[in-house]
């Protein structure tokens, strides 16, 4: 037996993330954009109409190629691609939490791993620069001696 996407779209944008989940509005869009990308994609790789595509029909070696696309055709950085995962991932959670005779389709798209991503070093102030920030502040008002602390604080600890 197939399972329509239309049905699972529907209440997880109108009822699960909003409501159950309380995600806020930029993140449901996010999500949206996410889920519409990969059924763009499943549509055009299965030569089906979106309306016609089944649970079923997205699985783990279309999202990994999905994904793989993402990279290489839109130029998207593993962050992104890591977000798109990351929305794809919880719709199919809650596709398997809705119809638990999906959960074995389900987990092996929700243990795709997310991609290693660059971290990048954080600069620091040069003495100097440190210096002029400090200078910068109103030590006549209560506000300029409490900000001075609170950027020697932070100067001093190294954070």
């Amino acid at each position: 037996m197939t399972h329509s996407i239309a049905k699972f779209i529907k209440c997880f944008f109108s009822q699960y993330l909003p409501a159950q989940k309380g995600l806020a509005v930029n993140t449901i869009l996010a999500y949206r954009d996410a889920i519409k990308l990969l059924l763009c994609y499943a549509s055009d790789t299965l030569h089906k109409s979106v309306e016609d595509l089944c649970v079923e029909d997205i699985d783990e070696s279309l999202v990994l190629d999905f994904l793989d696309q993402l990279e290489n055709i839109r130029h998207c950085t593993a962050r992104t691609r890591n977000a798109r995962l990351a929305a794809i991932r919880a719709f199919f959670g809650f596709i398997a939490r809705e119809e638990p005779s999906l959960l074995p389709h389900s987990q092996m798209i929700r243990t795709i791993p997310l991609k290693r991503t660059q971290h990048k070093t954080v600069g620091y102030l040069e003495e100097n620069e440190m210096q002029a920030l400090l200078n910068a502040v109103d030590l006549n008002s209560r506000t300029g001696v409490r900000d001075e602390a609170l950027m020697l604080l932070l100067y001093n600890t190294g954070a």
